[in-house]
């Protein structure tokens, strides 16, 4: 065998694939550059890095028993042993998939704690206290109420979806 795992060997790209690119090798070999092997850069499409005939350096990554596939990479040969980092998907709070859903919120309520902590302060005056320990109870109170009704409402409806349940299989 004219290479063995990590050495750096000349290739000339034989087919681009939406998946990477293989090669022809020495001795009539061939070889797969993965897309991830490409470019320490996020690859998206391989044609914007690699050119059909193009001749490459690639080193070895594996080699099967059998010698029939040979996983190479191009962006090794010059960073040995570094691997591809995934683009950051923290872009911001942008970049989070917004959810419609419901709103949980009575008419009146605050739409966050910081808008509850205002209308507290306000009423009561000083922030704290007995008022403040009351109206927390009184919007727990209402809240857990509205939720049972949802909920009690949600299991309604999915019971009369799956048909009742009760009389299944009698005639």
């Amino acid at each position: 065998m004219p290479f063995a795992v990590g050495d750096i060997i000349e290739a000339v790209i034989a087919k681009i694939v939406p998946y990477g690119a293989f090669v022809n090798l020495p001795e009539g070999k061939r070889g797969l550059i993965h897309i991830s092997e490409i470019a320490n850069a996020y690859v998206t499409d391989v044609n914007q890095y690699l050119k059909e005939k193009q001749t490459i350096k690639v080193r070895v990554l594996q080699i099967s028993p059998d010698e029939r596939k040979i996983d190479l990479s191009v962006k090794q040969v010059e960073h040995p042993g570094e691997t591809r980092k995934p683009p950051s998907r923290r872009a911001g709070p942008s970049s989070r998939p917004t959810v419609n859903a419901p709103s949980m919120h009575l008419p009146g309520d605050p739409a966050n704690i910081e808008d509850l902590y205002l209308q507290i302060k306000a009423s009561d005056g000083k922030g704290g206290g007995e008022g403040v320990a009351n109206e927390f109870e009184d919007r727990l109170t209402k809240f857990l109420k509205t939720s049972e009704e949802k909920l009690s409402d949600v299991r309604k409806n999915l019971e009369a979806k799956r048909g009742g349940g009760g009389k299944r299989g009698k005639y």
